[in-house]
């Protein structure tokens, strides 16, 4: 079974080969968590840039994912349920590290329109980054809306599970889906 250390360095790995694929400069911590009271999985604390995991309500990646023979031994299992629980710990870890780069993306997008000029590099079109800059203010003042910042999050996290921590082949894809293996699949992946 998986201790709370080796998770940790699970999702520190995990944090730093998403941040380096976004090519974001921004400082984050990656902490784990055990609090029942809390119902997500996992949190993004947009004031600390917090990346949060709650071990309390972590379950494992589903078993289609990784089946197992049906004659499976006990120590398969328990190696099985391992790996799943490291791909939802990586998942989940992307995800919130994509919340991580929208917050970066709108920063950027309102520094250079105060500027009146794209003085800074500014990752994301202006239209996405005005539509993040609002959803991230609702979402804010608790609007739990389905968002086009939660459907990028889950996307770019879905995306990223397939090439990392192992190459696994995409299966299809959709529009969104598209886009990110254009942008991102000539970007080798470190974790350094």
């Amino acid at each position: 079974m998986l201790d709370e250390q080796k998770l940790q360095k699970v999702a520190e790995k995990a944090a730093r080969a998403a941040v380096n694929l976004l090519s974001m400069e921004k400082k984050y911590t990656v902490k784990l968590i055990n609090d029942p009271e809390i119902i997500q999985d996992a949190l993004f604390g947009t004031q600390e840039n917090e990346i949060l995991i709650n071990l309390a309500m972590l379950k494992p990646f589903p078993q289609s994912a990784l089946p197992l023979s049906p004659n499976a031994t006990e120590e398969e299992i328990e190696k099985n349920t391992d790996i799943r629980i490291i791909l939802m710990v990586c998942y989940l870890t992307f995800h919130e590290i994509r919340h991580l780069y929208q917050k970066w993306a709108v920063e950027m997008y309102i520094i250079n329109r105060l500027m009146g000029s794209k003085s800074f590099h500014q990752p994301e079109s202006d239209k996405k980054s005005a539509l993040w800059e609002s959803e991230l203010k609702a979402y804010e003042l608790g609007d739990g809306k389905s968002w086009d910042i939660e459907e990028d999050a889950d996307a770019f996290a879905a995306y990223l599970l397939h090439r990392y921590p192992a190459k696994m082949v995409l299966g299809k894809t959709d529009r969104r889906m598209g886009v990110l293996k254009r942008k991102y699949d000539k970007i080798e992946i470190s974790d350094d």
